[in-house]
């Protein structure tokens, strides 16, 4: 009788090797998924103030559409990103546009940002998300 619960109890520790070896990856996926998911949602919320706040600057500072004016607007973009290199070009991006009327500031914002795990960074462009953000406010 002992040797026959012997048995059962050797094959129930193969069992949950077994288990674990089947759910460890989808766990792992998860787990990188949620990583990159809230590093990438993160890095939106923060393009999204930086444009927000720059196209507030250029609407509160607005006289003239010139290289000075455009110089505070993307100044106060790049103030704004706590994250990664805002003096490469190739990285980071910002465009301000008045349109002809001088009635509306636009604040366009362009970064590129690396996905942390190889994982999910396999579905992006060499492991490098584009994310955009854009606002548009009146003047005056």
């Amino acid at each position: 009788m002992k040797s026959f619960l012997k048995l059962i109890r050797s094959k129930e520790a193969g069992q949950s090797l077994v288990e674990t070896a089947l759910t460890l990856p989808i766990f792992i996926l998860i787990l990188c998924g949620v990583l990159d998911f809230g590093w990438l949602f993160t890095n939106q919320l923060m393009l999204n103030n930086s444009s927000r706040e720059a196209a507030r600057t250029g609407v509160v500072n607005f006289e003239e559409n010139n290289a000075a004016y455009q110089t505070l607007v993307i100044n106060k973009a790049k103030e704004m990103i706590y994250f990664g290199d805002t003096s490469d070009p190739n990285v980071f991006n910002v465009t301000v546009t008045v349109n002809a009327e001088e009635t509306d500031v636009t604040v366009q914002v362009d970064n590129t940002v690396p996905v942390l795990t190889p994982i999910v960074g396999a579905f992006f462009t060499n492991n490098q998300a584009e994310l955009t953000s854009s606002t548009t406010m009146r003047i005056g």
